[in-house]
């Protein structure tokens, strides 16, 4: 999932520095398809139980998603 984030960014700067409408296309594939892996992965969590009921508010389990997210 990371390889698909870093496509993204390095083609997202070359649309910046063209307008080219091959390169725009390009950027919304990857972000497509960065979105689907997302939507797996969360699935993917989710038939773990690993996220349980996270809280913005709990610190211990903004932690316990941020190492998950690590591991992947």
């Amino acid at each position: 999932m990371k390889a698909v984030q870093v496509q993204v960014m390095r083609i997202e700067d070359l649309v910046r520095e063209s307008s080219e409408a091959e390169l725009i296309e390009q950027v919304n594939v990857r972000r497509e398809e960065l979105h689907a892996l997302e939507a797996q992965y969360d699935h993917f969590l989710e038939g773990l139980d690993v996220l349980g009921e996270l809280s913005d508010e709990d610190p211990s389990s903004c932690a316990l998603y941020a190492c998950s997210a690590n591991v992947s």
